[in-house]
């Protein structure tokens, strides 16, 4: 399978207004790794199906990437963040039905 899109780095931040609770915010849009984008293709070899769309959130343990969530179905797609995503999901579905 062929990763695509784009990839969020995260970091907890205190939010002033929510007590103790952990917000999350992105701190930076970045290109992966090699090693990092073989290691998320091999996650998405290991499903029984092929996906036209999935999330993976990830952290890196000992050096390696570990799989915290599996996203199939995403209400935001962020077709904002990922140029051209919105044309590439239409014809991934487009030929999809098509077979």
């Amino acid at each position: 399978m062929r990763v695509s899109g784009f990839w969020q780095r995260w970091r907890p931040s205190r939010h002033p207004l929510a007590g103790c609770s952990i917000r999350w915010r992105v701190v930076a849009y970045a290109e992966p790794r090699a090693d990092d984008r073989r290691q998320v293709e091999a996650m998405l070899a290991r499903l029984p199906f092929d996906l036209l769309y999935a999330r993976l959130d990830v952290v890196r343990l000992d050096g390696r990437l570990a799989l915290m969530e599996l996203e199939l179905i995403e209400p935001m797609l962020y077709f904002d963040k990922a140029p051209h995503s919105a044309r590439r999901l239409a014809r991934a579905t487009a030929a999809r039905l098509a077979d």
